[in-house]
Protein backbone atom coordinates (compact mmCIF):
# COMPACT_ATOMS: atom_id res chain seq x y z
CA UNK A 1 0.00 0.00 0.00
CA UNK A 2 1.37 3.30 -1.08
CA UNK A 3 -0.02 6.76 -0.11
CA UNK A 4 1.25 9.54 -1.98
CA UNK A 5 3.46 11.87 0.55
CA UNK A 6 2.13 10.09 3.19
CA UNK A 7 4.92 7.93 5.42
CA UNK A 8 2.62 6.06 7.42
CA UNK A 9 3.70 4.90 11.28
CA UNK A 10 2.16 3.15 14.11
CA UNK A 11 -0.51 1.61 11.56
CA UNK A 12 -3.20 0.05 13.87
CA UNK A 13 -6.15 -2.31 12.50
CA UNK A 14 -9.78 -1.80 13.20
CA UNK A 15 -11.69 -4.60 15.28
CA UNK A 16 -13.69 -5.72 12.45
CA UNK A 17 -10.85 -5.56 10.26
CA UNK A 18 -12.43 -2.80 7.63
CA UNK A 19 -9.80 0.09 8.33
CA UNK A 20 -6.64 0.72 8.97
CA UNK A 21 -5.59 4.09 10.93
CA UNK A 22 -1.56 5.32 11.04
CA UNK A 23 -0.20 8.75 11.90
CA UNK A 24 1.68 10.73 9.66
CA UNK A 25 4.61 13.09 11.31
CA UNK A 26 4.91 16.48 9.26
CA UNK A 27 4.67 19.96 10.47
CA UNK A 28 1.70 18.82 12.62
CA UNK A 29 1.04 15.43 13.94
CA UNK A 30 -1.62 13.69 11.93
CA UNK A 31 -3.91 10.62 12.38
CA UNK A 32 -5.53 9.34 9.76
CA UNK A 33 -7.79 6.66 8.30
CA UNK A 34 -7.86 4.12 4.94
CA UNK A 35 -10.09 1.18 4.23
CA UNK A 36 -7.75 -1.92 4.40
CA UNK A 37 -7.46 -2.71 0.71
CA UNK A 38 -5.90 1.14 0.33
CA UNK A 39 -9.14 3.29 -0.72
CA UNK A 40 -10.70 5.73 1.48
CA UNK A 41 -7.95 7.45 2.48
CA UNK A 42 -9.31 10.24 5.02
CA UNK A 43 -7.99 12.59 7.44
CA UNK A 44 -9.43 12.63 11.16
CA UNK A 45 -7.24 15.33 12.68
CA UNK A 46 -4.31 16.41 14.92
CA UNK A 47 -3.69 13.71 17.04
CA UNK A 48 0.08 11.39 18.38
CA UNK A 49 -1.86 8.63 20.07
CA UNK A 50 -5.26 6.53 19.11
CA UNK A 51 -7.33 3.44 20.15
CA UNK A 52 -9.59 1.41 18.12
CA UNK A 53 -13.09 0.31 20.10
CA UNK A 54 -13.14 -3.43 20.36
CA UNK A 55 -16.53 -3.39 18.65
CA UNK A 56 -17.48 -1.81 15.65
CA UNK A 57 -15.79 0.96 13.83
CA UNK A 58 -15.49 3.53 16.51
CA UNK A 59 -11.65 5.11 16.97
CA UNK A 60 -10.71 7.72 19.80
CA UNK A 61 -7.67 9.92 19.72
CA UNK A 62 -6.42 12.17 22.47
CA UNK A 63 -4.93 15.76 21.29
CA UNK A 64 -3.84 18.92 23.40
CA UNK A 65 -7.54 19.92 23.57
CA UNK A 66 -9.16 16.51 24.99
CA UNK A 67 -10.33 13.23 23.72
CA UNK A 68 -12.34 12.67 20.69
CA UNK A 69 -14.38 9.90 19.14
CA UNK A 70 -14.76 8.82 15.74
CA UNK A 71 -17.34 6.75 14.14
CA UNK A 72 -16.37 5.74 10.60
CA UNK A 73 -19.41 3.60 10.28
CA UNK A 74 -21.52 6.56 10.31
CA UNK A 75 -19.35 9.43 10.03
CA UNK A 76 -20.00 11.09 13.13
CA UNK A 77 -17.60 12.81 15.91
CA UNK A 78 -17.78 13.56 19.17
CA UNK A 79 -15.31 15.93 21.51
CA UNK A 80 -15.67 13.54 24.95
CA UNK A 81 -13.46 15.94 26.86
CA UNK A 82 -12.38 19.45 26.31
CA UNK A 83 -9.56 19.77 28.63
CA UNK A 84 -5.91 20.19 28.20
CA UNK A 85 -4.08 16.87 28.46
CA UNK A 86 0.06 17.39 29.20
CA UNK A 87 1.55 14.80 26.36
CA UNK A 88 -1.20 13.68 24.65
CA UNK A 89 1.52 10.41 23.14
CA UNK A 90 1.45 9.65 26.61
CA UNK A 91 -1.85 10.09 27.73
CA UNK A 92 -3.68 7.97 24.74
CA UNK A 93 -6.92 6.85 25.74
CA UNK A 94 -7.97 2.55 26.39
CA UNK A 95 -11.33 0.83 26.02
CA UNK A 96 -13.03 -1.47 28.13
CA UNK A 97 -12.50 -5.13 27.19
CA UNK A 98 -16.67 -4.43 26.40
CA UNK A 99 -16.15 -1.07 24.88
CA UNK A 100 -18.41 0.55 26.88
CA UNK A 101 -15.95 3.02 28.45
CA UNK A 102 -12.80 4.75 27.82
CA UNK A 103 -9.48 5.12 30.55
CA UNK A 104 -7.27 7.70 29.96
CA UNK A 105 -4.14 9.38 32.41
CA UNK A 106 -3.92 13.14 32.48
CA UNK A 107 -2.28 15.60 34.66
CA UNK A 108 -4.25 16.34 37.10
CA UNK A 109 -3.01 19.93 38.18
CA UNK A 110 -3.50 20.84 34.84
CA UNK A 111 -2.00 21.34 31.57
CA UNK A 112 1.57 22.99 31.78
CA UNK A 113 2.05 21.84 35.32
CA UNK A 114 5.41 20.23 35.65
CA UNK A 115 4.79 16.47 35.20
CA UNK A 116 6.51 13.80 36.91
CA UNK A 117 4.27 13.87 40.60
CA UNK A 118 0.85 14.40 39.44
CA UNK A 119 -0.52 12.07 37.20
CA UNK A 120 -4.17 10.16 37.23
CA UNK A 121 -6.29 7.94 35.77
CA UNK A 122 -9.66 8.79 34.06
CA UNK A 123 -12.54 6.94 33.37
CA UNK A 124 -15.66 8.23 31.00
CA UNK A 125 -18.75 5.95 29.22
CA UNK A 126 -18.01 6.02 25.57
CA UNK A 127 -20.17 9.07 24.98
CA UNK A 128 -18.30 11.19 27.53
CA UNK A 129 -20.64 11.11 30.18
CA UNK A 130 -19.32 10.23 33.95
CA UNK A 131 -16.15 11.67 33.42
CA UNK A 132 -14.49 10.78 36.97
CA UNK A 133 -10.97 9.91 38.58
CA UNK A 134 -10.07 6.36 39.31
CA UNK A 135 -7.12 7.52 40.90
CA UNK A 136 -5.02 10.11 43.26
CA UNK A 137 -2.66 12.21 42.29
CA UNK A 138 0.94 9.58 41.62
CA UNK A 139 4.30 10.13 40.67
CA UNK A 140 4.77 9.30 37.22
CA UNK A 141 7.91 10.90 34.90
CA UNK A 142 6.24 9.38 31.75
CA UNK A 143 3.19 7.42 31.14
CA UNK A 144 4.55 4.96 28.94
CA UNK A 145 1.93 4.97 26.10
CA UNK A 146 -1.35 5.89 27.83
CA UNK A 147 -3.32 3.43 29.88
CA UNK A 148 -4.70 -0.29 29.61
CA UNK A 149 -7.84 -1.73 29.85
CA UNK A 150 -7.07 -5.22 31.77
CA UNK A 151 -9.80 -7.78 32.50
CA UNK A 152 -7.90 -9.18 35.32
CA UNK A 153 -7.56 -8.90 39.33
CA UNK A 154 -4.95 -7.39 40.50
CA UNK A 155 -3.44 -7.88 44.11
CA UNK A 156 -0.29 -6.94 46.44
CA UNK A 157 0.28 -5.16 48.93
CA UNK A 158 -0.78 -1.25 49.91
CA UNK A 159 1.54 1.25 50.43
CA UNK A 160 1.76 2.14 54.05
CA UNK A 161 0.10 5.24 55.02
CA UNK A 162 1.73 8.31 56.42
CA UNK A 163 0.71 10.38 59.33
CA UNK A 164 -0.71 13.74 58.49
CA UNK A 165 0.81 17.18 59.76
CA UNK A 166 -1.72 20.32 60.43
CA UNK A 167 -0.04 22.90 60.94
CA UNK A 168 -2.06 26.35 62.06
CA UNK A 169 -1.58 29.22 59.40
CA UNK A 170 -0.29 32.21 61.25
CA UNK A 171 0.34 34.34 58.13
CA UNK A 172 -1.65 33.91 54.83
CA UNK A 173 -0.76 35.02 51.71
CA UNK A 174 -2.94 34.31 48.61
CA UNK A 175 -1.93 34.54 44.58
CA UNK A 176 -3.87 35.08 41.50
CA UNK A 177 -2.35 31.91 39.89
CA UNK A 178 -1.65 28.29 40.83
CA UNK A 179 1.98 28.84 43.23
CA UNK A 180 4.61 26.09 41.64
CA UNK A 181 7.85 26.61 44.03
CA UNK A 182 8.59 28.45 47.38
CA UNK A 183 11.57 29.84 48.72
CA UNK A 184 11.90 31.40 52.72
CA UNK A 185 14.64 32.99 54.13
CA UNK A 186 13.91 34.73 57.94
CA UNK A 187 10.77 36.05 58.23
CA UNK A 188 9.78 36.55 53.75
CA UNK A 189 8.84 34.09 51.62
CA UNK A 190 9.07 33.82 47.77
CA UNK A 191 6.61 32.93 45.50
CA UNK A 192 6.88 31.74 42.13
CA UNK A 193 3.46 31.49 40.38
CA UNK A 194 1.65 30.41 37.00
CA UNK A 195 2.80 27.27 35.16
CA UNK A 196 3.99 28.83 31.90
CA UNK A 197 4.51 26.54 29.21
CA UNK A 198 6.58 26.24 25.63
CA UNK A 199 6.06 28.64 22.94
CA UNK A 200 3.70 26.64 20.88
CA UNK A 201 1.08 26.49 24.21
CA UNK A 202 2.08 29.02 26.33
CA UNK A 203 0.31 29.40 29.47
CA UNK A 204 -0.05 32.55 32.29
CA UNK A 205 3.62 33.37 34.20
CA UNK A 206 2.79 35.42 37.21
CA UNK A 207 5.81 37.79 38.97
CA UNK A 208 7.51 36.34 41.78
CA UNK A 209 6.05 38.01 45.02
CA UNK A 210 8.37 38.01 47.94
CA UNK A 211 6.19 38.26 51.22
CA UNK A 212 7.01 39.89 54.45
CA UNK A 213 4.75 37.75 56.82
CA UNK A 214 5.66 39.79 59.85
CA UNK A 215 5.20 43.52 58.28
CA UNK A 216 2.37 42.27 55.90
CA UNK A 217 4.00 43.73 52.73
CA UNK A 218 4.86 42.32 49.48
CA UNK A 219 7.01 43.35 46.26
CA UNK A 220 6.51 41.94 42.76
CA UNK A 221 9.83 40.57 40.51
CA UNK A 222 9.36 40.46 37.06
CA UNK A 223 10.86 37.15 35.21
CA UNK A 224 11.03 38.68 31.46
CA UNK A 225 12.23 36.40 29.26
CA UNK A 226 11.13 33.08 30.85
CA UNK A 227 8.72 30.82 29.52
CA UNK A 228 8.45 29.00 33.40
CA UNK A 229 10.11 29.39 36.56
CA UNK A 230 10.21 26.68 38.78
CA UNK A 231 12.70 27.32 41.67
CA UNK A 232 12.89 30.44 43.43
CA UNK A 233 15.28 31.11 46.65
CA UNK A 234 16.42 33.95 48.92
CA UNK A 235 20.14 34.72 49.30
CA UNK A 236 20.55 37.68 51.69
CA UNK A 237 17.71 39.48 50.36
CA UNK A 238 18.67 38.50 46.76
CA UNK A 239 16.00 36.70 44.45
CA UNK A 240 17.32 33.71 42.58
CA UNK A 241 15.33 31.39 40.40
CA UNK A 242 15.77 29.14 37.35
CA UNK A 243 14.84 31.03 34.50
CA UNK A 244 13.26 27.85 31.57
CA UNK A 245 12.66 28.82 28.22
CA UNK A 246 12.05 25.01 26.72
CA UNK A 247 11.55 24.80 22.97
CA UNK A 248 8.27 22.69 21.41
CA UNK A 249 10.90 19.54 20.99
CA UNK A 250 13.36 18.18 23.47
CA UNK A 251 15.59 21.50 23.83
CA UNK A 252 16.54 22.44 27.35
CA UNK A 253 17.14 26.17 27.87
CA UNK A 254 18.07 26.87 31.80
CA UNK A 255 19.70 29.87 33.48
CA UNK A 256 20.11 30.56 36.88
CA UNK A 257 19.27 34.51 37.59
CA UNK A 258 20.16 36.17 41.18
CA UNK A 259 19.21 39.71 41.12
CA UNK A 260 20.19 41.30 38.22
CA UNK A 261 22.71 38.84 37.29
CA UNK A 262 23.19 35.56 34.94
CA UNK A 263 24.96 33.01 37.22
CA UNK A 264 24.86 30.55 34.52
CA UNK A 265 23.60 29.55 31.35
CA UNK A 266 22.67 26.05 30.04
CA UNK A 267 21.93 24.14 26.54
CA UNK A 268 20.70 20.97 25.96
CA UNK A 269 18.83 18.84 23.25
CA UNK A 270 17.31 15.03 23.51
CA UNK A 271 20.67 13.59 23.20
CA UNK A 272 23.23 15.97 24.22
CA UNK A 273 24.30 19.10 25.99
CA UNK A 274 24.57 20.76 29.60
CA UNK A 275 21.87 20.75 32.29
CA UNK A 276 21.64 22.93 35.18
CA UNK A 277 20.76 20.30 38.02
CA UNK A 278 19.98 21.40 41.56
CA UNK A 279 20.25 24.87 43.12
CA UNK A 280 20.47 26.03 47.16
CA UNK A 281 21.27 28.75 49.57
CA UNK A 282 22.31 29.54 52.57
CA UNK A 283 23.06 33.40 53.23
CA UNK A 284 24.40 35.32 50.61
CA UNK A 285 26.50 32.07 49.15
CA UNK A 286 25.04 29.43 46.57
CA UNK A 287 25.48 26.16 45.48
CA UNK A 288 24.76 24.43 42.07
CA UNK A 289 25.15 22.00 39.83
CA UNK A 290 25.48 21.76 35.96
CA UNK A 291 25.69 18.32 34.38
CA UNK A 292 27.46 17.23 30.86
CA UNK A 293 25.16 15.05 28.79
CA UNK A 294 26.00 12.88 25.99
CA UNK A 295 25.48 9.25 24.70
CA UNK A 296 27.54 5.88 25.55
CA UNK A 297 28.58 3.53 22.77
CA UNK A 298 25.24 2.16 22.44
CA UNK A 299 23.33 5.21 22.17
CA UNK A 300 22.20 5.67 25.61
CA UNK A 301 21.44 8.79 27.18
CA UNK A 302 23.36 9.29 30.46
CA UNK A 303 25.51 11.80 32.51
CA UNK A 304 29.08 12.00 31.71
CA UNK A 305 30.21 14.43 33.48
CA UNK A 306 29.25 17.27 36.95
CA UNK A 307 30.51 20.19 38.23
CA UNK A 308 29.31 21.96 41.34
CA UNK A 309 29.82 25.13 41.67
CA UNK A 310 29.36 28.04 44.40
CA UNK A 311 28.87 31.38 43.86
CA UNK A 312 28.70 34.36 46.55
CA UNK A 313 27.80 37.95 45.00
CA UNK A 314 29.54 38.01 41.60
CA UNK A 315 31.95 35.36 42.60
CA UNK A 316 31.72 31.97 41.44
CA UNK A 317 34.29 28.82 41.28
CA UNK A 318 33.71 25.33 40.67
CA UNK A 319 33.73 23.17 43.62
CA UNK A 320 34.65 19.98 42.29
CA UNK A 321 34.20 17.75 39.22
CA UNK A 322 32.62 14.40 39.59
CA UNK A 323 32.07 11.70 36.74
CA UNK A 324 28.59 10.71 36.42
CA UNK A 325 25.49 12.85 38.12
CA UNK A 326 25.69 14.92 41.21
CA UNK A 327 22.66 16.73 42.35
CA UNK A 328 23.48 19.22 44.56
CA UNK A 329 20.56 18.91 47.22
CA UNK A 330 21.77 21.09 50.51
CA UNK A 331 24.07 24.07 51.73
CA UNK A 332 25.18 24.52 55.45
CA UNK A 333 28.14 26.44 56.89
CA UNK A 334 30.12 26.01 53.74
CA UNK A 335 29.31 22.32 53.37
CA UNK A 336 27.34 21.02 50.23
CA UNK A 337 25.48 17.83 49.88
CA UNK A 338 25.29 15.83 46.87
CA UNK A 339 23.50 12.90 45.39
CA UNK A 340 25.26 10.63 43.61
CA UNK A 341 24.45 8.64 41.00
CA UNK A 342 21.06 8.05 43.18
CA UNK A 343 22.77 5.22 45.40
CA UNK A 344 25.07 7.72 47.74
CA UNK A 345 26.08 11.33 49.03
CA UNK A 346 28.79 12.94 49.35
CA UNK A 347 29.43 16.07 51.66
CA UNK A 348 31.67 18.38 50.61
CA UNK A 349 33.56 20.99 52.83
CA UNK A 350 35.17 24.10 52.26
CA UNK A 351 38.29 22.86 53.12
CA UNK A 352 38.33 20.21 49.97
CA UNK A 353 37.96 17.41 52.47
CA UNK A 354 35.19 14.93 51.04
CA UNK A 355 32.95 12.08 52.87
CA UNK A 356 30.84 9.89 51.27
CA UNK A 357 28.01 7.60 52.30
Amino acid sequence: MRLAHLEPVGLQPSSDGKWISFEHYGVRDELYVVRRNGTGVRLIGEAESSSWSPTGERLVFAGYKGIVLVDLENGRRARLSDEHLDDPQDEGAAWSPDGRRILYSRNDLGYGAAGGGHTQLWTMKADGTDRHPLTHGFPADSAAGGAAWIDATVTGTPPPSLPLVALRAARTITTGLPIVALGAEGSRAAVAQGFGGPPAFPGPLGPIVVWNRLRGTSVSIPVHGCRSVYDVLLAAGRVGYRCDNPGNGYSVDDSLRVGTSELVRTDANEFTGSLLGGVVADGGTLAFDVEDAGTNSRGEFRIHRTRVWKASGARKAIVRTFRGEAIVASLDAGRIAVLRDGNAVSVLSPGGRIRTF
